[in-house]
C-alpha cells in the first residue's frame, strides 16, 4: 500500500504542479487527500485491489508480482485498463 500512496502523492504534486505552471488556477477539489488509499479487501487474479477515497469509482490494481500499478483508462472511448494512476487530472478539468 505504501507505493501506491507515495505514486497517488506524488501524483497529486505534479498535478498541481502542472497548473501553476500554465498559470491555470488551482481550484479546491484539487487538494484531495492523496494519501487516502484503502484495500478493498478484493484481489482479481494478481491484482489486489485498492480504492482512492473521492474516486472510489476507479479502483486502483496492485500486480502482486510485478508491482505495477493499473487503473481504469479514464478519458478514453474504450474501457480498459492502464498501466499508471487513475487519471484525476482529466476528470477534474
Amino acid at each position: 500500500m505504501e507505493k501506491i500512496i507515495d505514486v497517488s502523492v506524488q501524483y497529486r504534486q505534479d498535478l498541481i504542479a502542472a497548473r501553476e505552471e500554465a498559470n491555470q488556477k488551482i481550484e479546491e477539489k484539487f487538494y484531495y487527500d492523496a494519501s487516502a488509499v484503502t484495500y478493498t479487501g478484493k484481489k482479481l487474479g494478481r491484482f489486489y485491489v485498492y480504492e482512492l477515497k473521492e474516486f472510489e469509482n476507479f479502483p486502483i490494481y496492485f500486480n502482486e508480482y510485478t508491482g505495477e500499478i493499473y487503473s481504469e483508462a479514464v478519458g478514453l472511448p474504450l474501457v480498459g485498463l492502464d498501466k499508471h494512476f487513475i487519471n484525476i487530472g482529466f476528470m477534474l478539468s
